[in-house]
């Protein structure tokens, strides 16, 4: 049965096997990043909203959970920001209360924590990675391009805030784009600022998938390696081999799949389990039906599904 808002679980290359809860409408977010591998934003929120009734989504993930999966985590993540669906403190305590066993993780762009947030609503998480990706506020405007009224300080001081008042594990991940955020100077200030965050460790990522931008290219690994000696506690993030887990309701589903992120006929063969010129025939297939898209990267080809929303340009309170 396809599900609306779980995808995986996949083999995570930082939380292993990994739940995906998806609870806000695709591309909804109150930044259009860069290097999204989403796509560029469609839909501008700038307060959090009811997108779907939390039973909704509590029904969905009984039904996997109750089967007793193996997982490392259940994470709030997908194609939009998390921190938008007005319900994920609720929905998130209900998951802990009823599964225990399972840790929780949240994969947030950070920026509602600068807005008075209720951060008790997070207390049921064990782990949450915001991003932080440009400490002035010309790189912030060209790397994250945020809606009106969001600062790098006030994305700063939120998660300075987070660190304050959430006792969980936090993992701040640092996105970087070649000849944009990398310089040395901004690699300070962005060493500062995560000194201030005080986060259990930094993330340096990069694009090894088609970002929203062509023109987003990720540095070279060397570059990364002298970023990874400026800033402490930092670790570099690498795409792995075999990123994914065996999943025969995914393997049903790989157009839906594709919704959500770019992938690779590889990365798809070791999720479904089937043979790569299997998968190969099943995504040109697609292809020819119109409902994927292809896109050649020095890391290989991806493929996605074509999204025929109009884009809404205005942004929503």
């Amino acid at each position: 049965m396809k599900k609306k808002f779980l995808f995986g679980p996949v083999k995570s290359r930082r939380l292993g096997i990994s739940l995906g809860v998806d609870c806000v409408p695709a591309k909804s977010c109150n930044l259009n990043c860069v290097y999204c591998e989403c796509g560029a934003a469609d839909n501008f929120f700038l307060q959090a909203q009811m997108f779907f009734p939390v039973s909704d989504i509590e029904k969905e993930l009984a039904d996997y959970l109750d089967q007793k999966p193996m997982l490392d985590y259940i994470t709030f993540s997908g194609a939009g920001e998390p921190l938008l669906y007005a319900g994920l403190g609720e929905l998130a305590g209900l998951i802990k209360k009823k599964y225990p066993e399972y840790k929780i993780a949240l994969l947030t762009n950070g920026v509602l924590f600068s807005c008075n947030y209720n951060f008790s609503s997070l207390s049921v998480f064990d782990l949450i990675i915001p991003s932080f990706d440009a400490a002035s506020e010309d790189v912030f405007r060209i790397v994250n391009r945020p809606g009106p009224g969001i600062t790098a300080q006030a994305l700063l001081d939120g998660l300075i805030a987070l660190r304050k008042n959430f006792t969980g594990k936090i993992w701040l991940e640092i996105f970087f784009i070649k000849g944009i955020n990398d310089s040395n100077d901004e690699v300070k200030k962005l060493a500062a600022a995560a000194e201030k965050i005080n986060p259990e460790k930094v993330q340096i990522n990069s694009l090894d998938r088609p970002g929203a931008e062509k023109w987003a290219v990720p540095p070279a690994l060397e570059r990364l390696q002298e970023i990874n000696h400026i800033i402490p506690r930092s670790e570099i993030i690498t795409r792995q081999a075999g990123a994914f887990l065996k999943n025969p309701e995914i393997k049903k589903n790989i157009a839906d799949f594709l919704s959500r992120r770019p992938v690779t006929a590889a990365d798809l063969s070791v999720l479904s389990g089937q043979e790569k010129h299997t998968v190969q025939k099943q995504l040109d297939e697609l292809q020819a039906q119109g409902r994927i898209k292809s896109s050649k990267t020095t890391a290989g080809i991806f493929y996605i599904s074509i999204n025929n929303k109009n884009k809404q340009q205005s942004w929503n309170s």
